[in-house]
């Protein structure tokens, strides 16, 4: 007795009760009735391996590749993978910054450990080197000729006690109009080492 390849009696009676095929020859498709087991471990060995063909999966479940085919293509069948698909990617995106923020900690611990007591300033050295180009201090180059530190522009306006007044009792005035014409303002401009440059 040859040994049978491909779906079992009990894969053949599953096929049959889930896919509906009335009027098959007018529509020109076949339609899942509803999902299996067997249906969500394909669902999972999909999603699990993503590198591998159709072949491959019908190969490993003992189907053959048209009816995996036809299965596949079901809206229902799509539908579910998609509802999967969605879960997994919400689960591992969700997990990658938590990830992130350990091994961070954990390599800053194991850095902070391995400067206290290392004697070698080369290394020292570097590894300053590397967090301070890390955290936006890199010094200029070529590639870099202005550096990555943050650029902070300070802005420092000096205003007379005559005009603060005069806009105070503008402000607090009820019912009076105040001219902005006769607010004066004195303005100096001086740059972050404190000299006033040419305009």
């Amino acid at each position: 007795m040859q040994e049978q390849t491909g779906p079992t009696a009990l894969d053949a009676e599953d096929l049959i009760n889930t896919l509906d095929v009335s009027g098959f020859e007018s529509k020109g498709h076949i339609q899942v009735k509803h999902l299996s087991h067997t249906h969500d471990m394909i669902i999972n060995w999909m999603i699990a391996n993503p590198e591998r063909n159709l072949r491959h999966c019908a190969d490993h479940f003992g189907y053959t590749q048209p009816w995996l085919s036809t299965l596949i293509h079901t809206d229902l069948f799509q539908a579910k993978l998609k509802e999967r698909q969605n879960e997994v990617f919400s689960m591992i995106a969700s997990d990658v910054p938590t990830k992130l923020n350990a091994l961070a900690d954990l390599a800053v611990e194991k850095l902070s450990e391995k400067l206290s007591s290392v004697e070698d300033p080369k290394f020292v050295l570097d590894a300053f080197d590397k967090i301070m180009h890390k955290a936006g201090y890199a010094p200029a180059s070529q590639k870099n000729p202005g550096g990555t530190a943050p650029q902070t522009q300070v802005n420092v306006f000096t205003v007379s006690r005559e005009t603060l007044a005069q806009a105070r009792q503008g402000m607090f005035s009820v019912g009076e109009a105040v001219d902005p014409k006769a607010i004066t303002v004195d303005v100096e401009v001086t740059d972050a080492t404190g000299h006033t440059p040419e305009l």
